[in-house]
């Protein structure tokens, strides 16, 4: 009998896990953010004091408020986009042909968009700039005042900018450039990284992440406009026979996602603001940088889940929902394992520390509540499997279970940032993840049930 070869059997395997090229740029960048966020902890660490570290992770906290006006639009215009995207295809000249009112509807959605966060980007800008002065004045008293303006008002203005790129991206993973995207993702984390890691070598302090974002932006711009300008602007000139109409087409599905997207910051953004409000910046920092690296894990394995969504949308509009359950169904079972594996590499990484490296484990959370913060994020992919499935076919059936968990959540956070510590908060968090799939469960089997007859 022949034996094959290690190639063949490499082959098998990626194929046996669905690793296609999307998922080898996804997961690249991934696995080098993962290997980053340790770097930068360190250097952060090293570089900054506890309280310098508690400044900056509560500043990316508040930039995560950028959710508070995008309102769920950018997952809404992948949906949409990969609807009509399925009557269409690419032209030699880098264009779109195919179906009319498909091409028009797409060229519709991407004028909205655009300007729905061109807007979204100057209110998300004074948004941010009045609720930071706001919120970080009530630190407590430092022994080393630290001058945190100059740099919250930089990351403010930087981050709505980068806000207006938004659309851009969710149209062009629509229209099946998941790819390009990803591979583009990972040479801008790189290049973010190294930038990162050359501001705090130097010691420009809270500075660092504003001009990392700076140098990821105007990359971002470089690159959409050489590779995709003649894209964007062939869809200026394609007359408009069916517009999408906000109201009518997009407001039906956004609102739903919007109210599950703002409550998803109380649910995942708000351990560290809450621990800088009432233990001040050294707890706050020690739960930051935790949570960046337990939302790494996290991240990596739902890479699986995130480059297929686009594809979920198609097999929708397809009607082939036998393909949908069986691609779901995998991408859940790998990045259900990744996850599971990725907390136990966690773990032997805070074994080593706890031996080797004592003052650097100190600058994270103890072992309990990270125990629990990561028992949740493996169970979290169950419900980020099924809200996937459904969310392809333009429906959000996880409202109210979104709400009420993102409500928990957020009352026992702030409760048990004021009277207890991070392992109160992780308890509520788990507790809350458990409810949630207990919930989901059941809206996921009946609406499966109904929708794909």
């Amino acid at each position: 009998m022949r034996i094959p070869t290690i190639p063949v059997v490499l082959n098998r395997l990626l194929r046996a896990v669905d690793f296609d090229q999307a998922v080898l740029w996804g997961v690249s960048g991934k696995v080098f953010a993962a290997f980053v966020g340790p770097v930068t902890a360190v250097l952060i660490a090293y570089y900054f004091s506890p309280e310098l570290q508690g400044y900056h992770y509560t500043f990316l906290s508040l930039a995560a408020m950028q959710i508070f006006v995008e309102l769920g639009l950018s997952g809404v215009i992948t949906t949409f986009a990969s609807h009509e995207w399925a009557k269409l295809t690419w032209s030699k000249s880098n264009g779109i042909e195919g179906d009319p009112e498909a091409l028009s509807r797409l060229a519709s959605l991407t004028l909205f968009s655009l300007r729905w966060f061109v807007t979204a980007a100057v209110a998300l800008i004074l948004l941010l700039v009045v609720v930071g002065f706001i919120f970080l004045s009530v630190a407590p008293s430092l022994e080393h005042q630290v001058a945190w303006q100059g740099p919250w008002i930089g990351l403010c203005v930087v981050t709505g900018i980068n806000l207006m790129l938004v659309p851009v991206w969710a149209i062009l993973q629509g229209c099946g450039q998941i790819k390009n995207i990803y591979s583009y993702r990972f040479t801008e984390a790189v290049l973010r990284a190294m930038v990162m890691w050359i501001a705090l070598l130097i010691g420009v302090g809270l500075w660092a992440v504003v001009i990392a974002s700076c140098v990821a932006l105007l990359w971002a711009s470089n690159y959409l406009w050489s590779r995709y300008g003649s894209f964007f602007s062939s869809l200026r000139y394609i007359k408009t026979l069916e517009p999408i109409v906000w109201k009518r087409d997009i407001l039906p599905l956004q609102w739903r996602i919007a109210l599950g997207w703002m409550g998803g910051y109380f649910m995942f953004s708000l351990f560290t603001p809450a621990l800088f409000y009432f233990q001040g910046p050294v707890v706050a920092g020690q739960m930051g940088m935790t949570w960046a690296l337990i939302s790494g894990v996290s991240g990596l394995a739902g890479t699986w889940l995130q480059v297929k969504v686009p594809e979920f949308g198609l097999l929708v509009a397809q009607r082939n929902f036998l393909l949908l359950d069986r691609l779901v169904y995998k991408a859940g079972i790998i990045s259900f394992a990744i996850t599971c594996l990725g907390a136990i590499l966690l773990f032997g990484l805070l074994v080593g520390l706890d031996r080797y490296a004592p003052e650097l484990r100190g600058r994270l959370l103890p072992m309990l509540p990270i125990a629990l913060f990561m028992i949740a994020e493996v169970l979290h992919q169950i419900s980020f499997a099924q809200s996937s499935y459904l969310r392809a076919f333009k429906r959000e059936p996880f409202l109210v279970l979104s709400l009420v968990s993102s409500l928990t959540v957020g009352i026992s956070t702030i409760i048990s940032a004021k009277y207890f510590d991070a392992s109160g908060i992780s308890v509520g968090y788990l507790t809350a993840v458990l409810v949630a799939i207990a919930w989901g469960t059941r809206i996921f089997v009946r609406c499966r049930r109904e929708w794909i007859c």
